[in-house]
């Protein structure tokens, strides 16, 4: 049986997602993390706390697919077709 396909830029988009998606460990942990860090903006409030969580939603929403585009954009042998 063969395969055929194009990779799409809405796929190596996802894709960088899919590497950093942590081990099942890891994320119980990291929601952990998240929520102790949730509790403390809630229950102190400060600006250097409210910074760093605007730069890691910027940094997931923004950032890694702006990356993922331009990268995807400037390497022509991504959107060749795959047999």
């Amino acid at each position: 049986m063969r395969a055929e396909g194009v990779i799409q830029e809405s796929d190596y988009v996802r894709s960088q997602y899919l590497h950093i998606r942590p081990r099942p460990v890891f994320a119980v942990i990291g929601v952990v993390i998240l929520a102790l860090f949730a509790w403390a903006l809630v229950a102190s409030p400060s600006w250097n706390m409210t910074g760093v969580a605007v730069y890691l939603v910027l940094w997931l929403l923004v950032f890694i697919p702006w990356r993922a585009r331009k990268n995807y954009r400037q390497n022509k042998a991504l959107s060749e077709p795959v047999a």
